[in-house]
C-alpha cells in the first residue's frame, strides 16, 4: 500500500476538503484525486463522499482512518529510529529544491567530504518541491533541507540560515504591447494569457499570492510547467506571458525581462534543520562549513567559491 496515498487520505479527512489538503501538501487536486481513487480501488470501497460542502468520510473511511493514522505514526517512529542509527554511520540526508541542486548543494557535499570533519561523512542528496522538503524534515526522513524560506510562514521550530536568493521577472515575447509601458504592474498582466508553474511548486504559490494580494484575482492560466525553460519556450513562441525566478537558465534572445513596478522582487533560499538534529556532530560540522563559505546569501545558481577571492578560496579549502 502506497504510504503517500495514506498521508493524502489522512490529510483530506482532517481538512475535510481536497482543495485544502492540496494546499497543505503542495500537490494538485487532480493528483490527490488519483491517489485516493487508487487507494479506494485497492481497498474495494469508497472512502469519501464529495459535495459542494467538501469531502466527508464514508462509513468505510471512518473505519479505516484510525488504522491509517496508526500506520503512519509507526512509519514515522521507524523513520526516526533509522535516523538515530544513521547518526552512528555519519550519514547526512539532505533534501533540496531544484534551484539549489544545480550548484550550491552538491558543491557543499563534495567540498565537505575533503575536510577532516567530513572525511567519514556520507552526504546523500534528494530533490523535492519546497513544501516536500519541510515534510521530509518533519518526518525525520532528512537532517537538513535547502529550501525556499517562504514556503512556511513560521520556521521558529527550526534552525535556519539563508544561503541563496533569486529574483522574479516578468517575461514577455518581443514586441509585446506591454513593452510600451514604462512601468508594469501585476494588474497590467491580468488581461493576458498566462503560462504558469505547476501547482506543486513554491514559485506558483508565491506568484499567485502576489496576484491575489494586489489584484484580487489571477490571470487566465492556459498552461503550466515545472521548469522555467519550458515556460520561457511558450512565451518566446508568443503563446502568453509569465513570471519566472531564474533568468540565467533561459535563452534571452526572443524574450524581454521586466521587473514589476521597476523594483526587485527577491526570494530567499536557506538551510533549514530540526534543532534536535544539531545533537549530531556531523550535522553541526556541515552547517558550520556552509556558514564559513556563505556569510551572506549568493545567487541561487552560483557556486560559493565564485564570491570570494581565489586566494581566500584556496585557504578555505585547505582548512
Amino acid at each position: 500500500m502506497n504510504t503517500n496515498a495514506l498521508r493524502d487520505f489522512v490529510t483530506i479527512a482532517q481538512t475535510g476538503s481536497f482543495l485544502d489538503a492540496s494546499k497543505e501538501l503542495y500537490v494538485s487536486s487532480s493528483s490527490l484525486s488519483y491517489m485516493i481513487k487508487s487507494l479506494e480501488k485497492e481497498l474495494g470501497v469508497p472512502l469519501f463522499a464529495t459535495s459542494n460542502k467538501g469531502a466527508t468520510l464514508t462509513e468505510y473511511g471512518k473505519l479505516f482512518l484510525p488504522y491509517a493514522v496508526n500506520a503512519l505514526n509507526n512509519l514515522d517512529n521507524g523513520t526516526s529510529e533509522i535516523s538515530r542509527l544513521s547518526a552512528q554511520q555519519q550519514i547526512i540526508n539532505i533534501a533540496t529544491v531544484g534551484s539549489l541542486i544545480k550548484g550550491q548543494v552538491p558543491w557543499f557535499a563534495k567540498q565537505f567530504s575533503t575536510t577532516e570533519e567530513g572525511s567519514c561523512a556520507n552526504v546523500k542528496i534528494h530533490m523535492y518541491a519546497a513544501g516536500e522538503c519541510i515534510q521530509m524534515l518533519d518526518s525525520g526522513s532528512c537532517d537538513i533541507a535547502f529550501t525556499d524560506m517562504s514556503v512556511r510562514n513560521n520556521l521558529l521550530e527550526y534552525e535556519t540560515y539563508p544561503t541563496a536568493y533569486d529574483e522574479f521577472y516578468v517575461i514577455l515575447p518581443q514586441r509585446h504591447e506591454l513593452l510600451e509601458k514604462r512601468k508594469i504592474s501585476m494588474e497590467d498582466l491580468l488581461p493576458f494569457d498566462f503560462i504558469a508553474f505547476n501547482t506543486n511548486t513554491a514559485a506558483r504559490k508565491i506568484i499567485n499570492n502576489r496576484f491575489e494580494q494586489e489584484c484580487g484575482a489571477i490571470p487566465n492560466i492556459i498552461a503550466s510547467f515545472d521548469y522555467s525553460f519550458e515556460i520561457a519556450g511558450m512565451v518566446a513562441a508568443g503563446l502568453g506571458i509569465s513570471i519566472i525566478p531564474d533568468r540565467k537558465l533561459v535563452d534571452p534572445s526572443r524574450l524581454v525581462f521586466r521587473r514589476i513596478d521597476n523594483k526587485p522582487w527577491m526570494r530567499t533560499f536557506g538551510l533549514v534543520c530540526r534543532k534536535e538534529s544539531l545533537s549530531r556532530k556531523v550535522v553541526r560540522d556541515f552547517i558550520d562549513y556552509v556558514k564559513k563559505w556563505i556569510p551572506e546569501p549568493i545567487p541561487s545558481y552560483d557556486f560559493p567559491d565564485q564570491h570570494i577571492p581565489r586566494d581566500v578560496a584556496v585557504q578555505q579549502q585547505s582548512k
